[in-house]
């Protein structure tokens, strides 16, 4: 039923394709259905993606990009239903349990996306928590996490740099 789905577009989504997105929404008569909305503070929308049921994430141009927005909703625990093609986010969102998939391609697909979705969030099958990341599923994908390994790596750069230098500088002395 319409009246079972609310999508709100929230950011820069004026224009797909070159397409007007109001006027794609009119046109198809979705108007009670999607919404568009300017772009809203991080914060916000961080607000706004914890009192989601799910959260989608279009991929069929850039498949192999991660966005803010896929790590955020890893985050907040929301089912994620990706519409867009293979690709690194196709593989994230299958290594974590967290998605609904659907080719972009395919019409069919996409309705059984969206209707999935529906199912799983009246099961209550998704994991909601106010705290931020707290599933283990997620935690290879965690900001903290790859930030640590990523400075574990800087250290060990720095090690082997210095390691380097002083061995040059001791046959210089020598």
């Amino acid at each position: 039923m319409r009246s079972d789905v609310q999508v709100k577009f929230i950011g820069t989504v004026e224009f797909a394709e070159g397409r007007s997105v109001p006027k794609m929404i009119q046109n198809l008569d979705l108007e009670q259905v999607v919404t568009v909305e300017p772009l809203i503070p991080r914060r916000e929308a961080l607000q706004r993606a914890m009192e989601s049921h799910v959260l989608l994430v279009l991929t069929e141009q850039h498949p192999f990009v991660l966005t803010f927005k896929l790590f955020d909703a890893l985050a907040v625990g929301a089912i994620i239903l990706n519409i867009g093609s293979k690709g690194a986010v196709a593989d994230v969102l299958a290594k974590t349990k967290r998605e609904v998939a659907a080719n972009h391609t395919s019409l069919a697909e996409i309705q059984n996306g969206i209707l999935e979705c529906v199912r799983r969030s009246r099961a209550e099958e998704t994991q909601r928590t106010l705290e931020p990341w707290a599933d283990t599923k997620i935690q290879d994908y965690n900001f903290q996490n790859l930030t640590g390994r990523l400075a574990a790596i800087f250290d060990g750069l720095h090690l082997k740099k210095a390691s380097a230098r002083s061995t040059a500088e001791d046959q210089v002395t020598w």
